[in-house]
């Protein structure tokens, strides 16, 4: 049992290391692009201390590009690829760094998304150790101020081989076994921090239900005393325009009865007035009359 739980602990940590290494930013260039390091800058995967081993992403998963190399790297054939020389380095060769080489098709660090290669040609290149010769015989302009890196000479295996042979030293070396026992502390007082931290949460959450049920209660009391302090003083409202309508409503049924009665209680003090008034008219209009008959019949002598 002991035996299979470390072989899966192995497992998961491989899993973690890799996961860890892809898709990363370049953090010489900046963003646009990414890289998939195997091996860094230094010696842990094998390389030397001074070999840079740092591919980028290009618009095909299969390729990635080496740009300290100016080669790519065939994920499915395991091998890279070498644009200008068009063939492949046998499978765990590492070719090595070049100065003074430009980047294929144009494209340099900071530029978008590195392009994959074209016009791919399966065969293996010969005489592959004098790359700087096959550069110069294929009379390219710049070939002539290439250079090869001396001092870190290229390792005998691919990026894959390394990293996996590296972490099977790794597995197997007394720093691996060490750091299990120095860490043991650590990780006791992680998972007793973890607990602390999560009871620590059970209570703030506890907390925090009652004092928001609270606030919630008390918003729901004031809401009620207000609405009930609004509801008596709409109902003494709406008593008290009722009153106030009934009250003028009285009032001007009795100012319209008034009136109507007030002409006829005038009446029998008004008749001899009336009858004297009326007697005077009608003496005028016999008088008016009989002036106008008068003038008439005067006229009638003259003539």
């Amino acid at each position: 049992m002991k035996t299979k739980l470390f072989r899966w602990t192995l497992a998961a940590l491989a899993a973690a290391s890799t996961a860890s290494l892809v898709s990363c930013v370049d953090p010489y260039y900046g963003g646009g692009y990414g890289y998939q390091n195997y091996g860094g800058y230094g010696g842990g995967y094998g390389y030397g201390p001074s070999v840079h081993t740092s591919l980028i992403i290009t618009s095909d998963s299969r390729w990635g590009y080496d740009r300290y190399r100016h080669a790519y790297y065939d994920y499915h054939r395991r091998s890279y690829y070498d644009p200008y020389l068009y063939g492949y380095y046998p499978v765990g060769y590492l070719p090595p760094i070049i100065y003074g080489a430009p980047h294929p098709y144009g494209w340099y660090p900071g530029r978008g998304v590195c392009p994959p290669p074209r016009h791919i040609r399966t065969h293996y290149l010969s005489n592959y150790r004098n790359r700087v010769d096959l550069l110069r015989q294929r009379d390219y302009s710049w070939a002539r101020s290439v250079r090869e890196d001396r001092i870190s000479r290229p390792d005998r295996r691919g990026p894959q081989e390394s990293r996996r042979g590296d972490f099977d030293r790794f597995r197997d070396s007394d720093r691996f076994r060490d750091s299990r026992g120095e860490n043991a502390p650590l990780f006791r007082q992680n998972r007793d921090n973890r607990e602390t931290n999560i009871e620590r949460f059970r209570e703030n959450r506890i907390e925090n239900v009652e004092r928001v049920r609270n606030i919630r209660q008390t918003n729901l009391d004031r809401f009620r005393e207000r609405h009930g302090d609004t509801h008596q003083r709409v109902i003494d409202t709406r008593q008290a325009n009722i009153d106030r309508f009934q009250r003028d409503r009285t009032t001007n049924f009795n100012r319209i009865a008034d009136n109507r009665a007030a002409p006829a209680a005038r009446a029998p003090s008004m008749r001899p007035q009336n009858a004297a008034r009326q007697e005077a008219r009608a003496e005028s209009r016999q008088e008016r009359k009989e002036s106008k008959n008068d003038e008439k019949e005067s006229g009638r002598g003259r003539r």
